[in-house]
């Protein structure tokens, strides 16, 4: 089904386009910069004929061998070609400040299936700033590429378990699964995602670590069919430490401390040792404030079990409310919830709703992002490569005078504020004064926000 969406879509982009390239290249015709050699060498490109696309742009370069349009060209008519070395040649010769050049070793990569490689490439032609229309698929194309990449980690690692050493799982790797609300009313059970996502949130704000991606957590779920359980089984997390590359694993338990009162259970898993480290249950009141406080107890009673001696800066990032509406915390919460289900739909209305309480909700402002992209990404397909082979050609060819709708990026969760740039409507809680920093049983009433 997802193939046949992603043809439709580039079909769709091929309708929009046509005219525009056609257009173009009569320019390029009569134009004395372009000169018939590109016009003749992008039409063989696009009857399949490379080969004679590549005599074109070789005879063209012997005569004119500093034309970086045509060492462009060439590369991109290798890589038709499947001839990648020869391609990765050609585009090296081609000019550095050409964001399609950059598209180009971006494709390259990619059909390699080095990913990261196409990644960094695609990265570096958006910072050259290309037309609306490329620097959109290059967006979407990118986000579909990290997912690939990180899935292919993940089938590659479960397929090696057992040669998998695990001694070799940096120190300082970090990932935080899904918290257990299971014990909680189901009004109250979202939480657990609510306070999972900010706790990864708040870790990555740590530089001493390295945080694994949530989307190559959601994927191992997925791959561990354990996405749509309500919350990861304790003994599950070895394993899923070492699938991910990481030597740590957290979570949490969630469980009623009384009337209106919630306990946070928390527990460190180290993955090479197969050893656990349960943090001093944190209590708290059912309002936001204190659930905050109880979260950044736990939080800081993980980096002592660390052993990680946090910098003022780093512990006042920490100490930063994301809101300070508990309406918009649970409809947050919910969204959280939905979106690692991949219930996209329900995750933004959800996101939406947390905004309409707390319009600064800067965390919220991403999930939107987010579901937004996976969304149109559902119904339309991910940006293939053909979509920038496409958009490529067009674009070159006119100039980059396209027009075309703008689409969201995906935000990733390393997007996360540095110290100081918080947004000023999240102000800072002031430190647990706890005797221990994993102690927070804070009393108080059901004050609203």
């Amino acid at each position: 089904m997802t193939a046949v969406i992603s043809k439709m879509k580039i079909e769709q982009l091929e309708r929009l386009l046509l005219p525009l390239l056609t257009s173009a290249l009569c320019l390029f015709v009569l134009s004395s910069c372009g000169g018939n050699w590109s016009a003749k060498g992008r039409k063989l490109v696009d009857k399949g004929e490379y080969v004679r696309a590549i005599e074109v742009y070789s005879q063209e370069l012997a005569k004119n061998p500093e034309k970086h349009d045509a060492w462009r060209d060439l590369g991109f008519a290798h890589y038709k070609a499947e001839n990648y070395s020869e391609a990765l040649q050609a585009l090296s010769r081609a000019s550095q400040e050409d964001p399609f050049t950059f598209l180009c070793f971006g494709l390259v990569y990619e059909a390699q299936e080095l990913y990261d490689s196409a990644i960094s490439s695609m990265s570096d032609a958006l910072s050259l700033e290309p037309d609306k229309k490329t620097r959109a698929l290059l967006k979407s194309r990118m986000d579909d590429l990290v997912r690939i990449s990180l899935q292919a980690q993940i089938s590659l690692a479960i397929s090696q378990e057992t040669t998998l050493v695990v001694g070799s799982i940096p120190e300082n790797t970090i990932a935080v699964v899904k918290f257990d609300g299971s014990l909680l009313s189901p009004e109250n059970a979202p939480i657990a995602a609510g306070l999972a996502d900010f706790t990864m949130v708040d870790l990555a704000k740590v530089k001493q670590l390295r945080l694994v991606e949530r989307l190559k957590v959601e994927l191992l779920l997925r791959e561990l069919n354990l996405a749509a359980s309500p919350y990861v089984d304790v003994s599950l997390a070895p394993r899923m430490g070492r699938l991910l590359g990481s030597r740590n694993v957290v979570t949490a338990k969630l469980s009623v401390g009384g009337v209106s009162r919630i306990r946070i259970a928390g527990a460190l898993i180290n993955t090479v040792e197969a050893s656990s480290q349960i943090t001093t249950p944190a209590e708290a009141e059912l309002n936001l404030k204190q659930l905050l406080r109880a979260q950044k107890a736990f939080v800081f009673d993980l980096l002592v079990f660390l052993g990680i001696e946090t910098s003022p800066s780093e512990r006042d990032s920490i100490m930063v409310e994301p809101t300070e509406s508990m309406a918009a915390f649970m409809a947050y919460s919910r969204g959280m919830e939905f979106l690692s289900r991949g219930m996209y739909n329900q995750a933004e209305q959800e996101f939406q709703n947390a905004l309409l309480f707390d319009k600064g909700f800067s965390r919220a402002q991403i999930q939107v992002a987010n579901t937004r992209v996976a969304i149109s990404n559902r119904q339309f397909g991910a940006a293939t490569s053909l979509d920038l082979e496409t958009s490529f050609v067009a674009t070159v060819s006119s100039a980059g005078n396209q027009s075309g709708a703008l689409l969201t990026s995906f935000i990733t969760d390393s997007d996360v504020l540095e110290p100081g740039d918080e947004n000023p409507s999240e102000t800072p809680i002031n430190p647990p004064d706890v005797a221990a920093p994993g102690s927070a049983a804070v009393k108080g009433n059901l004050d609203g926000e």
